[in-house]
Formats: C-alpha cells, sequence, structure tokens
C-alpha cells in the first residue's frame, strides 16, 4: 500500500504542482509477454519494488530540475526542518524548565507563556498573515510607495497592538485580586512585557514567508528564541537564581525581545538591498480591511489550541496545569504531520483549482489525507507507547496525566482523519467556511472547558479540546463535501461525492445552463467554466418530445461581463415591450454602467457577483431577472443588480397567459441553484410585474415608503400644466427669479452627454456630499468614489448613448442647483438633486425643480418621477404617488433571524438613532464610514500602465 500511494504520489507532481499520469512501467512490460509466459508472474510480484524504484528515480531527477524549482523546493525543505529543530528545541526547553521550577512553577509558567502567545497573536491585528499578500502584491505591481508604507507601517501597527495590548493587561493586573500576590503579578508583568516584540515578531515572519527570506525571518523565532531560552535557564541556573516561575518568565522576555531585535536587524537589512530608496505611502484601511477577516481564522485558531490551558489556568492550581500542559505538548508532536503535508501541498490544492482539474484536486486530496492519517497514525501510537518515559522526563509528578494523552489523541484522530482539510477550504477560496468552522469550535472548546474543568480537572480539559478538534475537523469536512464535492474521510471508498459543486469561486465563467420542464423538474442541460455538473439524459426536449417537454423552458445565471454583454438584443426587446411602468433603472444600458463600475470583474471586498437568471422559450429570452450575490457575514444575499444607484427593481417578462407560472418557475430556479440566504429585493414598485409573485412568496415587507410623481401628460403647454398650482406658489416661484436675477444672469441649461454634462454631475455630487456633511448625515453611497464614476459614465455619452439628462440653473455662469435625472422610455426621474448651501435661502432648488417639470412638459414625457423618500417639498409638486416596498425572504434559520431581527426592527431604528445624535457626533461617523467606502474600480477606456496591468486589484486580497 506504501509503495502504491508513493508511485501516484510522484507521478501526480510535475514542474508546476499540476497533476500529470506518471508512466506504468508494469503495463509496458507486461504487453511484450505472451499470455502464458512465466516471465509476467515475476513481473507482476516485482511490482511493489518497482514502484519504489519509480519514486526514487523522481527524486534524482528533480536534482536537474531548473534553478528556481530547485529553489522552491530548497526553501520549502529548509523551513520544514527549521519546524522540526524548533520542535525538538522547544521540547528539550520544557522538559529543562519543568525539572528545574517544579509542577507548581511550571504550571504558572505555561499559563502565562500561552496567554502570550494569544494576545500576541492577535496584536498584530492580522498583519502577519495579510503581508504574505500585501507585500508580493506591491512589489509585483512596482509599487514601491506602498510597499515602502506596508513595510513600515505594519511592523508599526503590530509593535503598537503589542504595546496596547501589554497597557490593557497591566490595567486589568493592577485592579485584579492578583496584584497583591508577589509571585504572580512579577511573572505577570514580564510576560506582558514579551508583547510588543512577540507581535513584532509575527509581523515580521509573516513578511519573511511572503518574500522567501527563510533565515532572515522564520528562524530567529524558531531556532534562536527557544535557543535563548535554554541557554538562559542554563545561566540562571549556574549563578544560583530561585527557581520560581519569575525567573523563567525573564529568561523568555530576554529571549523574546533579543529574538526580535536581530530579526528586525535582519529584515530591515534585506529591505535596504531589495526596496529603493523613496517616499512611503500608508493605506491603514485597505490593510486593516485584508488583515480583520484574516485576524478571525487566526485568533480563533489560537483559542481552539490554547483555551484549555487559559482556562485550566482560571479554575485548577499551577501545578495541575503544568503536569497537563506537559501531556498536552507531547501528545500534540503528531500535529506536526498535519502542519507539514498542509504546507507541502497548499500550492498544487490551489493549482488544480485554478485550472479547474477536479480529478487532478480529488487525487492531490486523497494523497494528502492518506500522508496525514497514517504517518499521524504512526506517531501517535509511538507517543503513547513512550508516553510514561517522555512524561517522567518532566518529573515524576507528570506521569498521572497519562490517561489525558489516550483522549487528546482521540482528536488529533479525528482531525487527521480529513486530512488538511482547512489548507483545501483557504486554498479554494473558502476561507470564510474555514473561519466558521475554527470559531465554532473555539467555542465549543470554551463551553466544554468550563463544564468539564470542574468536575474532572485535566481530563476535562483533554475531552473539550478533543470534541474541539473533531468539531472543526467534522465541519470542514462538511464544507468540502458540500460545496467542492470532496469527501475528505480517510476512510472514504470514493474521494468524489455525490454532491458536485465548483472548484474554486471564479472570476468569471459561462452560464449554468439548465432546462425546467413545465412539470417543474429542474434538470442540468450543460456544464459552465464556473459550474461543474455532469449532464443529465434527456435534459433538452427535442421535436418527438410530447407536448409538455415541447414547451420547457431553458434557464441560464449568467455570471460574466462578456455573458452579459450578449443578453442586449433581448433584453432591448423584453424592456421595450414591457408593460406597465417600464423604468430607465431597467434598461440594459444603466445596468451595463453599473456592472463596468460596481461589479469591476467581481473584484469588491464584499464578493461580488453577477447572477442574471435568464428563461428562454425555444431560444428566445422570456424572461430575465437582474440579480447579484455577495457574500458577508457568513451569509450569501441575493438583491438587484443596480444597487445603490437604481431606485426601482423589476424583473423584465414577456406578457402572456402563462406570465405567472414563468414567474413561478423562474424564482423556483433562484433560489435552489443561486441558494442564498437572504432575499433583499429594495423598492420594488406596487405596479412591478415582480410584486404580485412576492406577495404569494409570503415575502415580508420591511420598508414602504412613497413615491411621489406628476403626470404630465405630454401634450399639453406648461401655462395650462402650472395651473394646477396655487395662485400663492406661482407668484412665490416669480418672486425668488427676480431676486436671483438682481444677483447677475440666470441661466437654465439641459445637457444630455459632453464635458460640461461632466462638469456638472461631479459639481451635484459635491454639493450633495457638502450638504450631508454640513448635517453629519450618513450616506456611504454617496461618498463611495463608484457613485461618481458611475453618474459620470452614465451621463458622458462616449461610446454609448447617455442614460442621465443633466439640468442645472447658472448664476454668472456658475452652477447653484444641478439636477441629474434618469431618463426612460416615457420618463423623467429626478435621481440627484443638489444645490450650492450660499444659495440655499435664494430659493435655487425650488426654481431648478420648476424648470425640470417645464422641461418634462415640453419634452412630451408621460410621467416626472420625483422617487421615493416621500419628502414633503417633493409632495408640493406631484399630486399622485405609488408606494415602494422593501421586500425580504429568507431562505435559512440565520437568514430568517438576520430579516426578523435586524430588516424589520433594528435597522430603522439605528438609523433614526443616528439622526438623533449631536451633528459633531454624527460628522465623526460620517467621516469614518467615508475612509471605509471602497474605491472603484478605474473609469472604462482609462490608460493602464503597462507594468501593472496583469497585477489582480488589490481589493481582491480582501476574503470573501
Amino acid at each position: 500500500m506504501i509503495g502504491s500511494h508513493a508511485s501516484r504520489m510522484v507521478g501526480d507532481i510535475s514542474d508546476h504542482g499540476v497533476a500529470t499520469p506518471a508512466p506504468d512501467n508494469d503495463a509496458s512490460i507486461q504487453e511484450t509477454l505472451a499470455p502464458g509466459d512465466p516471465v509476467r508472474v515475476q513481473t507482476a510480484n516485482l511490482k511493489w519494488w518497482l514502484k519504489w524504484w519509480q519514486a526514487v528515480r523522481a527524486l534524482l531527477a528533480a536534482q536537474f530540475e531548473p534553478a528556481e524549482d530547485q529553489n522552491v523546493r530548497r526553501n520549502a525543505l529548509v523551513v520544514f526542518s527549521i519546524r522540526v529543530m524548533s520542535a525538538a528545541l522547544l521540547f528539550v526547553s520544557q522538559i529543562i524548565l519543568a525539572r528545574w521550577i517544579g509542577a507548581s512553577g511550571y504550571g504558572l509558567y505555561v499559563a502565562l507563556w500561552s496567554a502570550v502567545l494569544v494576545a500576541g497573536g492577535l496584536a498584530h491585528l492580522g498583519l502577519s498573515t495579510a503581508m504574505m499578500r500585501l507585500v508580493p502584491h506591491y512589489r509585483a505591481a512596482q509599487d514601491f510607495p506602498h510597499l515602502r508604507g506596508v513595510l513600515m507601517g505594519g511592523r508599526l501597527i503590530a509593535f503598537g497592538g503589542g504595546l496596547t495590548a501589554a497597557a490593557v493587561g497591566g490595567a486589568a493586573l493592577w485592579f485584579s485580586n492578583y496584584a497583591g500576590s508577589p509571585g504572580f503579578a512579577w511573572a505577570a508583568v514580564l510576560a506582558l512585557a514579551c508583547l510588543p516584540a512577540y507581535a513584532l515578531t509575527e509581523a515580521q515572519d509573516g513578511l519573511g514567508r511572503g518574500q522567501g527570506w527563510t533565515l532572515e525571518a522564520i528562524a530567529p523565532p524558531y531556532i534562536l528564541r527557544p535557543t535563548l531560552i535554554l541557554l538562559g535557564a542554563a545561566s540562571v541556573y549556574a549563578l544560583s537564581f530561585p527557581a520560581t516561575a519569575v525567573t523563567a518568565m525573564a529568561c523568555a522576555l530576554t529571549a523574546t525581545w533579543l529574538t526580535a531585535i536581530v530579526q528586525s536587524a535582519l529584515v530591515h537589512r534585506r529591505i535596504l538591498e531589495t526596496v529603493p530608496a523613496g517616499p512611503a505611502a500608508f493605506a491603514f484601511p485597505m490593510w486593516l480591511k485584508v488583515s480583520l477577516p484574516l485576524l478571525a481564522v487566526s485568533g480563533s485558531e489560537l483559542v481552539l489550541q490554547n483555551a484549555d490551558v487559559l482556562l485550566l489556568t482560571a479554575l485548577r492550581p499551577p501545578e495541575e496545569v503544568g503536569i497537563y500542559y506537559a501531556a498536552a505538548k507531547t501528545t500534540c508532536l503528531a500535529l506536526f504531520v498535519h502542519y507539514a503535508v498542509g504546507s507541502a501541498y497548499s500550492g498544487r490544492f490551489a493549482t488544480a483549482g485554478a485550472l479547474g482539474d477536479r480529478d487532478g484536486l480529488a487525487r492531490l486530496a486523497r494523497e494528502a489525507v492518506w500522508w496525514t492519517f497514517w504517518p499521524s497514525l504512526g506517531v501517535t501510537v509511538a507517543v503513547l507507547t513512550a508516553g510514561p518515559f517522555l512524561l517522567g522526563l518532566f518529573g515524576k509528578d507528570f506521569q498521572g496525566a497519562y490517561p489525558a494523552m489516550f483522549i487528546l489523541s482521540a482528536g488529533l484522530m479525528a482531525r487527521a482523519a480529513t486530512g488538511p482539510s482547512e489548507f483545501i477550504l483557504n486554498m479554494l477560496g473558502h476561507q470564510r467556511d474555514c473561519a466558521r468552522s475554527f470559531a465554532i469550535a473555539a467555542a465549543v472548546s470554551i463551553c466544554l472547558n468550563l463544564a468539564l474543568i470542574p468536575f474532572f480537572g485535566t481530563f476535562g480539559a483533554a475531552a473539550a479540546t478533543a470534541c474541539a478538534f473533531a468539531t472543526a475537523s467534522g465541519l470542514n469536512w462538511r464544507t468540502a463535501r458540500r460545496k467542492l464535492g470532496l469527501n475528505l474521510f480517510v476512510f472514504a471508498r470514493d474521494l468524489h461525492s455525490d454532491v458536485p459543486g465548483p472548484l474554486i469561486p471564479v472570476s468569471s465563467g459561462g452560464p449554468l445552463s439548465a432546462t425546467l420542464l413545465r412539470t417543474g423538474d429542474f434538470r442540468t442541460a450543460a456544464n459552465s467554466a464556473g459550474v461543474q455538473r455532469t449532464p443529465s439524459a434527456a435534459a433538452v426536449p427535442n421535436s418527438a418530445a410530447p407536448e409538455t417537454t415541447r414547451q420547457a423552458i431553458t434557464f441560464d445565471i449568467v455570471r460574466d461581463e462578456a455573458a452579459f454583454d450578449a443578453l442586449q438584443p433581448d433584453w432591448d426587446r423584453l424592456y421595450a415591450a414591457a408593460s406597465g411602468t417600464p423604468q430607465p433603472f431597467m434598461s440594459f444600458t444603466w445596468n451595463r454602467h453599473w456592472l463596468r463600475h460596481y461589479h469591476a470583474g467581481q473584484s469588491h471586498p464584499m464578493g461580488v457577483q453577477l447572477a442574471v437568471v435568464v428563461g428562454r422559450r425555444a431560444g428566445r429570452a422570456a424572461v430575465i431577472w437582474p440579480l447579484a450575490t455577495k457574500r458577508m457575514a457568513g451569509m450569501t444575499y441575493l438583491y438587484w443588480m443596480g444597487q445603490p444607484v437604481s431606485q426601482y427593481g423589476d424583473v423584465l417578462v414577456e406578457q402572456s397567459d402563462d406570465t405567472p407560472r414563468l414567474l413561478q418557475d423562474s424564482w423556483d430556479v433562484i433560489v435552489s441553484h443561486l441558494a442564498p440566504d437572504v432575499i433583499t429585493l429594495r423598492k420594488v414598485r406596487a405596479d412591478a410585474a415582480v410584486a404580485a409573485l412576492l406577495k404569494v412568496k409570503c415575502a415580508e415587507p420591511v420598508r414602504t415608503e412613497q413615491a411621489p410623481f406628476a403626470c404630465t401628460g405630454g401634450v399639453m403647454p406648461f401655462s395650462v400644466f402650472d395651473e394646477r398650482y396655487s395662485a400663492k406658489a406661482r407668484k412665490n416661484r416669480r418672486r425668488l427669479l427676480r431676486r436671483l436675477e438682481e444677483q447677475g444672469t440666470v441661466e437654465f441649461v439641459h445637457l444630455s452627454g459632453g464635458l460640461e454634462a461632466i462638469a456638472l454631475v461631479k459639481q451635484a455630487i459635491e454639493f450633495k456630499q457638502a450638504w450631508l456633511d454640513g448635517r453629519g448625515l450618513l450616506s456611504a453611497a454617496v461618498h463611495d468614489q463608484r457613485f461618481e464614476r458611475f453618474f459620470v459614465a452614465a451621463c458622458e455619452g462616449a461610446t454609448e448613448p447617455p442614460c442621465c439628462l443633466v439640468s442645472a440653473l447658472k448664476l454668472n455662469g456658475k452652477p447653484c442647483a444641478v439636477m441629474v435625472s434618469a431618463v426612460g422610455r416615457d420618463r423623467l426621474c429626478g435621481h440627484i438633486f443638489a444645490y450650492d448651501l450660499e444659495h440655499e435661502k435664494a430659493g435655487a432648488g425650488v426654481l431648478l425643480l420648476e424648470e425640470c417639470l417645464r422641461y418634462s412638459v415640453a419634452k412630451g414625457f408621460a410621467v416626472f418621477d420625483l422617487m421615493a423618500p416621500g419628502d414633503a417639498y417633493k409632495f408640493d409638486w406631484c399630486e399622485q404617488h405609488v408606494e415602494v416596498h422593501d421586500w425580504a425572504l429568507a431562505s435559512s434559520l440565520r437568514g430568517n433571524m438576520f430579516t426578523r431581527l435586524y430588516l424589520s426592527h433594528m435597522r430603522d431604528r439605528v438609523k433614526h438613532t443616528a439622526k438623533l445624535l449631536p451633528a459633531p457626533v454624527r460628522r465623526i461617523l460620517r467621516r469614518v464610514v467615508q475612509r471605509g467606502s471602497v474605491p472603484g474600480a478605474a473609469v472604462q477606456g482609462a490608460a493602464v500602465e503597462p507594468a501593472a496591468a496583469q497585477i489582480t486589484p488589490l481589493t481582491e486580497l480582501i476574503p470573501g
């Protein structure tokens, strides 16, 4: 069995990590033999050693590969060797410290050092892992200012986070009951003093991993620090210092700071050698957006690994903590197999996923699971066999923890049974699911430790940790089975799951084609680049099929921009033929502008992805749902594409007798194949085509507003239309115009495209932002750079007809008020309305509204729509209104909780409370929102530097 797996592994290795088949020498030999040849039997008996020879030959051939490949393997071998040496040094140092200071002192020492590991691992705010992504990105893009900034600022943040954690811990110690215990207090103070240096070391460790600086960044914390602890312990023992936890912690403090200093000097030297001198740019908000989600993963894993020791410290005597720690660390020697295999296979998982090689990924996963479980089992058996001897090295008091090693071993084997599942999920784009698994496992560990330790002591801690390991393993196995179609259990007969799914969340791909029969049966008809499924038999009906089959409707889920552009003829046809009230926000041009600026190649940090559902009857589009999805807070949200710039949402559908059935069938496709946790369809008018379906589906209207509009008729002169307003209102508007004309020349302009229209759009947004800022109001959409870029493109008219009208009132050539309106088939929708605050009392806004209404009547628009919300000033102009609902529908338990608690109740109350805050507080919150807004993608047609043309946008580094 070992020989078989060895040959298969070597056969799957190519120069770039891509799976390639190994030649079967046995088969080639046997083909030359006659069926009855006795030599055939000899060849079969030699099969096991021939496979071993293939493995040896491949290893020898690897020495003659290109220098770059040899360097990659050499670095991987060096890192693994450093980890093994570090494990040996740590094990020896723990034995010496335990024998020197005794079980009680050792228990206090390991408790405080575990706290240093957790607090120091969180103090750098996830930058240890984030720098592995940020630094290579900036270097590849030749963005040296940001590279210098992250090299300096990232380390400063880590060091400052360590100082902050130490200060908070010192304050907590001062006010705690332990402040009066000199032994504990001094040891805790020394432990807190380790935090800044430890956090800095962790950040530079991640920096070194991202750059391949193995000896400079990785060797100091793994080799130098345990060596210095050993030398320090030997020195204080030779000098006859007291054998206490305070002395041991002093050795750890000295070793930690010396390691940080040496590592900093080595890393700084490499930076000077590889990064040219120059100014530094600091993008702290972007760095934190990259690092904080990663902090959740590392933080959960730190809690999972150290919760037992920390809670045991709080609930049991120190000597019991030390005894348990020795047993736990001895048992966890088997984890090195887990991390070694995961590190070795990570790049190959990512390569197979990127290439869409499902069979290659299945082979790699099976090998990784096999090489994780069986060697881990061997190491565990060896450790348990030598357990009494190994624990005896710590001291005779430690052998009482031997039974706990069996409990911990059960948890470790449960984790090994699914192989390096967290590496597989992280490399294939499911890091959020992995983070959720570790967070749940950490919560299980904390709860079980609190419940079991008071009654069972170290055995309770061991049981809680084992259950937490098994929980993490089981959740990762479930995620891999559901989302990757991989059964990672070591004893599974077939690694392919019966629930296939996409290998990796891709950024582009073709549509997912499927067939929905009139009976409601949904069957897969074809594969796609983004989703791989086995074709179903008889999926596409033919002419000889029964009548019900001939009327089948094929549904496509469009996921990329190219497939969206191909929809334009069908989209325009459905939009032109739509009955009722077709809105300008439903036009193809409007949504294409949104796609270019808010979808941006699926690079949004929240995981925005196009999901346009198209239903075709006989190859002709009959229904189009303009939708998008995003992942946030562990849930999938489905909403109208066009948010936040579109003000109405609806579905384009042919009007026929079976329209309700067509909407019902397409809704079933959306729910079953997009599988959202929450469906939020905002700004749906009461007369929209989809409104009746949402009521039937029992969707909840979480918000209801009024959208005022005026029926201009399009045939009467404005003087006749103006008679509907009171004489007092007309007189007041004439008075405002005279007063404004006294200040200079008053001019009204209406532009559709051109440079002046672009300048007025920017001016309108500037007016709007100033108005919001003056009142301390929060509007993340308006302050987002993509908002301005979208409307500039919609008004420019350079490559396609503009879909917006820009109206302005100018005083002496300077804009005083601007309105940007969306132009529909027979309606004009006032979208952005803003004015210069200097002319607020002069009535510039009132005069511009009158002019826009006059323009709407003159140009023959049937409706002048001021849209939701129904503010009082809008009803001064509009005599009618339509209700607009925000609909929400949950399809999972957590989605239902989100809908019921937040959307239905908390959201409006939070906004109402924010409006009640003092203006200075609102302004501070507004600045926070503005800084957190995501810069949009580059404007279409903008020049791109050749060196950066192939670089992934930085926003893609943020996990989704």
